[in-house]
C-alpha cells in the first residue's frame, strides 16, 4: 500500500558534528509552519564575520542571502521550506566551529500501517511497523506515560501499560511511534482500546478421537492465555478437509450447542469422515482478533481389531 505523504514542518534536531543518526539526539526544537530560525547558539566573542554552511549528501557550502535564506546576525531564517533545504547547518568563525545543528523534515504517515496486538489481558502488548528506510526507530504509550522503547532484532516493540484487565477500559491507550534518517522524522499517532487488539496465541495442543462417523477434537488453550478460562473464555473454529471429496471446510466448534457449556469443554464435532484439520481461537466476548491456525493435523486411520485368540489365518496349500 502506497501511503500519502506530505510535508507539514521541520523540525531541528541539535546533534553533535560527527553524530550519525543512528539514534535519537537529547535536545528537539520545532519549527511551526513554512519557515523556520535557526540561532548560533554561542556565546564566543566572533573575530570576524559569521559564516553558515549548509551540508547535503556529502556536499557542503556556504549559506548566503537569497529570498530563501534571510542572515540576521546570529539567525540564519529559511522560508518556504523544501526538501532540499534539509541537511546539516553549521556557523563559524573563521575555521572555528560555533555551533552545529540538523534540519529534518516532518512528516506523516498512514497509522494503518502501525499494527499492535496484545496475546492477553496481562500488562504487555506489542507492535511493529516496517518503515526500512528510516535508521533510528522509537515508540511509546503515551496514555501511561511510558518510556521510549527501541524494536527488537525482529523488528517488534514490547510496550507495557496500566490497564485494569478486570475492570471496563475508560481512556483508550495512545502510542506515538518516531522515525529519523539523515532528511526526515516521521511521526505516527495511534489510539485503541485493549481489548480491540486481543490476538490470542494459537492453541496450544489439539488432539482428536473418532466416534462412529464423527470427529471429536480437544482443545487446549495457548499458555499465554488469561486465566481462568470460565471468566477469560475461548472459542474455537476448526477448518478441515474431507476425505471423500476433498473439500475443505470451515465452522464453529460450538454454534449448535450450549455456547457457555461448550467453550469450557473446548470441543470441536465433526460429522463425516476427515483426512485432516487444523483450529483458530478468539476471545468470543469481545470477538477479538482470531490467533494464527494451528499446524495442519493427519487424522490416524483407525486400527481394526485382532482376530480372536486361537483362530489363525487360513494359507494357501
Amino acid at each position: 500500500m502506497v501511503a500519502t505523504v506530505w510535508f507539514s514542518s521541520l523540525l531541528l534536531l541539535l546533534l553533535s558534528p560527527v553524530s550519525p543518526l543512528t539514534s535519537f539526539p537529547d535536545t528537539l526544537e520545532a519549527g511551526i509552519g513554512g519557515n523556520v530560525t535557526l540561532t548560533c547558539d554561542t556565546d564566543r566573542t566572533l573575530k570576524g564575520p559569521l559564516l553558515w554552511k549548509h551540508s547535503r549528501d556529502g556536499d557542503t557550502w556556504p549559506v548566503e542571502m537569497t529570498d530563501f535564506q534571510v542572515l540576521n546576525e546570529k539567525q540564519l531564517v529559511l522560508l518556504d521550506l523544501e526538501e532540499a533545504m534539509s541537511g546539516e547547518y553549521s556557523c563559524w568563525d573563521g575555521n572555528t566551529l560555533l555551533y552545529h545543528t540538523h534540519l529534518l523534515l516532518n512528516q506523516t504517515w498512514n497509522d494503518a500501517e502501525l499494527h499492535c496486538w496484545a496475546e492477553n489481558y496481562g500488562c504487555m502488548f506489542y507492535c511493529s511497523w516496517s518503515g526500512v528506510e528510516y535508521t533510528a526507530i522509537r515508540l511509546r504509550n503515551e496514555r501511561d506515560g511510558g518510556e521510549w522503547v527501541w524494536p527488537s532484532d525482529k523488528g517488534v516493540f514490547s510496550v507495557s501499560h496500566s490497564t485494569n484487565q478486570y475492570a471496563e477500559e475508560v481512556w483508550p491507550l495512545r502510542v506515538t511511534l518516531e522515525a529519523i534518517n539523515s532528511e526526515r522524522i516521521l511521526r505516527i499517532s495511534k489510539k485503541f482500546y485493549l481489548r480491540e487488539i486481543i490476538q490470542p496465541p494459537h492453541p496450544a495442543k489439539v488432539n482428536s478421537k473418532s466416534v462412529g462417523e464423527t470427529l471429536l477434537v480437544m482443545v487446549e488453550p495457548p499458555a499465554a492465555w488469561a486465566t481462568p478460562t470460565s471468566y477469560y473464555p475461548l472459542e474455537h473454529e476448526i477448518e478441515y478437509q474431507r476425505k471423500d471429496d476433498g473439500q475443505v471446510k470451515k465452522e464453529l466448534c460450538c454454534k449448535d450447542q450450549d455456547t457457555v457449556r461448550c467453550w469450557k469443554r473446548a470441543v470441536c464435532h465433526v460429522a463425516g469422515r476427515v483426512s485432516r484439520f487444523r483450529v483458530r481461537s478468539r476471545d468470543p466476548l469481545v470477538l477479538s482478533q482470531w490467533s494464527q491456525w494451528s499446524q495442519w493435523k493427519n487424522v490416524k486411520k483407525r486400527v481394526k481389531k485382532n482376530r480372536r485368540k486361537g483362530t489363525k489365518r487360513r494359507t494357501k496349500q
